[in-house]
C-alpha cells in the first residue's frame, strides 16, 4: 500500500461494487457476505474465509494468496465485532498492496513484528509492512463505518445521546475503534485525509 490515493480509490470501487451486488448498500451493519462477493468481483479472485483454533484471544489474521483464491485466517475465538475488522482489514490488503509491502518472508515477519512493537514513526516513513498494517486498519474502518457516516455520532457521543458502546453495536465493530475515530480531532483528520483525497 505505496500510495494513498491509489488505496482509497480501491476502497472507494470496492464500495461501489458493494452497492451494486447488495440489496440495500445503506443498511448497516454492512453484511460480510456481500463484502466477500464484492471483494471477489474487485480481484477476479475466489475469496475463502479460514478459522484457526488458537490458545487465549489473539486478534492476529492474515490474508494468503494464491494464483485464482484468497484465503483470510483469523482465530476462531474472535467475536462477530472482531472477526468482521479481521476480515474486513484482509480485504483492503487484497484491494491494496503492492507486492513491495507483502510479508512473505521470514526476515519480512520479523521486520514487521520489531515496528509494530516499537513507539510508531510518521507514516511517511514508515517501512512498507507497516504502513501497510497501519493503514489497512484505517481503511477497513472506512468500509465497517465510512466517515461520512461517522459526523452524527461524533455529535451525539460528544452529548452523551449515544454512547460508543451503541454505536459498536450498531455497526458491529470493536468498541475500541468506535472510540479511535470518534474522538473529535480524530475525526477531524479524517474528514481532511478524504476532502484531499477529493
Amino acid at each position: 500500500m505505496d500510495d494513498i490515493n491509489k488505496a482509497l480509490d480501491a476502497i472507494r470501487e470496492f464500495k461501489e461494487t458493494y452497492n451494486r451486488y447488495c440489496q440495500d448498500g445503506t443498511a448497516r451493519p454492512i453484511s460480510t457476505h456481500y463484502m466477500l462477493y464484492a471483494a471477489e468481483q474487485c480481484t477476479n479472485l475466489r475469496i475463502e474465509l479460514k478459522t484457526v483454533p488458537v490458545a487465549g484471544v489473539h486478534i492476529k489474521s492474515r490474508l494468503q494468496r494464491f494464483a485464482e483464491h484468497a484465503d483470510i485466517v483469523y482465530p476462531d475465538k474472535l467475536n462477530d465485532c472482531w472477526a468482521r475488522m479481521a476480515i474486513a482489514k484482509e480485504i483492503v490488503h487484497l484491494l491494496c498492496d503492492t507486492e513491495s509491502s507483502f510479508v512473505s518472508t521470514a526476515d519480512d515477519a520479523i521486520d514487521l513484528v520489531a515496528n509494530l512493537i516499537r513507539p510508531i514513526p510518521p507514516v511517511a516513513s514508515m517501512p512498507l509492512p507497516l504502513k501497510s498494517e497501519h493503514m489497512a486498519v484505517h481503511l477497513a474502518l472506512e468500509i465497517l463505518f465510512p466517515v461520512s457516516e461517522r459526523g452524527y455520532y461524533v455529535d451525539q457521543v460528544g452529548k452523551n445521546l449515544l454512547g460508543a458502546y451503541d454505536v459498536a453495536v450498531m455497526y458491529k465493530i470493536p468498541q475500541r475503534f468506535v472510540e479511535l475515530v470518534l474522538d473529535p480531532e480524530m475525526h477531524e483528520l479524517y474528514l481532511k485525509l478524504v476532502k484531499a483525497e477529493n
